[in-house]
């Protein structure tokens, strides 16, 4: 089956609640994103009223501290080894999206979204601060 890399940002607390969520429910990362966005499209919550709102992802943008590169320690990439026929759908389905609001849905958005909808709505943590 091909995978397509795709990669997203999001907060590190969020990032290290989604690893320890693959391991105890699914044993892999990837099969855990695969999971996430074909309920995420198939749900489709941002079709809900109200509507989920759309998170946009921070770009990691290098910061530089005493003129040495520094990244933003708050928000960490998130790369997604995901089929290619989900990849595929998700971008029919951000045509549809864009088509009909005034914001300009990235994938980079839609991943995000995803991720912060599945930690938040349908996986919360049981500890505060997530």
């Amino acid at each position: 089956m091909d995978q397509i890399n795709t990669q997203t940002s999001v907060p590190k607390n969020i990032a290290i609640y989604v690893k320890l969520l693959a391991i105890e429910h699914y044993g892999s990362l990837n099969v855990m994103y695969t999971d996430i966005l074909i309920k995420f499209l198939s749900i489709s919550p941002w079709k809900a009223n109200p509507p989920l709102p759309w998170r946009m992802a921070k770009v990691h943008s290098p910061a530089f501290n005493k003129g040495k590169l520094v990244s933003d320690a708050s928000w960490v990439p998130m790369n997604m080894m995901l089929p290619a026929k989900l990849v595929n759908d998700i971008k029919a389905e951000l045509i549809l999206i864009n088509a009909t609001s005034e914001k300009n849905v990235s994938l980079r958005t839609f991943l995000y979204t995803a991720i912060f909808w599945w930690c938040t709505y349908v996986m919360p943590s049981k500890k505060s601060g997530l």
